[in-house]
């Protein structure tokens, strides 16, 4: 991930606090969103290779919740493997409609306003 976001931003002279990250992530609820300015990585190999290769943890991302791992399953699996018909409809796809308009929203007012209506 982190190889392909680099030569994008050398390529195209963004900076990263120019960018989005979006991303699925395991520790947020299933159909959550939540956008943050910086910070760490956690446990998502992803984003970690992003940050890495770009040097920042300044780097603007929005979490989709996928969470939390049902008991018995290994992460890898669970991220790996199809929702079914009713994650899709009760939790996915609505989550995805709120990450479009917060997308939308920090493009017109920033990530600070963003933050404010989306992360509640």
């Amino acid at each position: 991930s982190g190889q392909s976001v680099l030569a994008l931003c050398q390529d195209r002279s963004v900076e990263p606090h120019q960018l989005m990250i979006v991303y699925d992530d395991l520790d947020l609820e299933t159909g959550r969103i939540r956008l943050r300015m910086k910070g760490r990585p956690g446990s998502h190999r992803g984003l970690q290779s992003v940050l890495e290769k770009l040097g920042t943890q300044e780097v603007p991302r929005l979490k989709v919740g996928i969470g939390p791992v049902p008991s018995g399953v290994a992460g890898r699996d669970f991220v790996l493997g199809e929702p079914t018909a009713e994650e899709w409809e009760d939790f996915l796809l609505p989550a995805i409609e709120r990450a479009v308009l917060a997308l939308i929203c920090w493009i017109e007012e920033g990530i600070e306003n963003a933050m404010n209506k989306y992360n509640g």
